[in-house]
């Protein structure tokens, strides 16, 4: 018959190591009790009813193992979903500005893209710095980066809707922070007439921890490149060298 103290003291090792690993209270509370009300369930029948062999001792450890393994686990998969959408949310900002460019030199005239409270509405106006809301893509005929609609004014050319996972997106070093303007040249339009018009699009998390940001940054030229730590500390840099941050 299998030995009530050895499944009792197989409980308490169990507790123990699921417990050494942190995790989110709701996520550790669930799993902790899950795993006693099992054994203690267990320990129970096996007072009432001899059991032989050890079957039973093979039971709790395979609970314990499927315990642990979801308590390592479950943090893991939320990180790489996390990471996951990060990313391919970001590849839509050096995918938006190429056939912005495509299409300035195309037309030979601006094109801006500019950030959208309502992207979706009927005449969407550029009117925040906070580009996970949404942005607009149109063919700025009259070169005064606001969106007016007609068959003699602008043209719609994309409209992007807002992020999800709880992201954010800003602008870093623009001239403007709610709209990028490229030329016909395919360079990104000059405002302050300072000779400087290139800056960099950061993607946050929701946790808005900087070591998990994404950027992208954009040259005077109008070209993209993916921002890399170049200072080793596990924070991106911006088009001018510096650690990008999060709102």
């Amino acid at each position: 018959p299998t030995d009530v103290n050895e499944i009792t003291l197989l409980k308490k090792q169990i507790v123990r190591l699921v417990c050494a690993r942190p995790l989110v209270h709701s996520k550790q509370h669930f799993i902790e009790r899950t795993v006693i009300m099992l054994i203690n369930f267990t320990i129970k029948t096996s007072m009432q009813k001899q059991q032989t062999g050890f079957t039973l001792i093979d039971l709790l450890v395979t609970l314990a193992v499927l315990a642990i393994v979801i308590a390592i686990g479950v943090p893991g998969l939320e990180t790489i979903t996390e990471s996951n959408r990060a990313a391919s949310q970001n590849n839509l900002i050096p995918g938006t500005l190429m056939n912005s460019r495509l299409e300035a030199i195309k037309r030979g005239s601006d094109v801006t893209i500019c950030a959208s409270t309502n992207p979706t509405a009927a005449v969407p106006a550029c009117d925040t710095n906070q580009w996970e809301k949404g942005w607009i893509v149109f063919a700025d005929k009259d070169q005064d980066g606001v969106y007016t609609p007609g068959p003699n004014n602008d043209t719609l050319l994309g409209v992007s809707d807002k992020l999800s996972g709880g992201l954010t997106l800003r602008t870093v070093g623009f001239d403007d922070p709610n709209r990028v303007r490229i030329q016909a040249n395919g360079a990104v339009r000059d405002l302050n007439g300072d000779g400087v018009s290139r800056g960099t699009f950061v993607m946050c998390t929701q946790d808005a921890d900087p070591k998990k940001a994404r950027a992208i940054n954009v040259s005077n030229l109008g070209l993209t490149s993916n921002a890399l730590d170049t200072n080793s500390d596990n924070i991106v840099n911006d088009v001018n060298g510096n650690n990008v941050t999060c709102p």
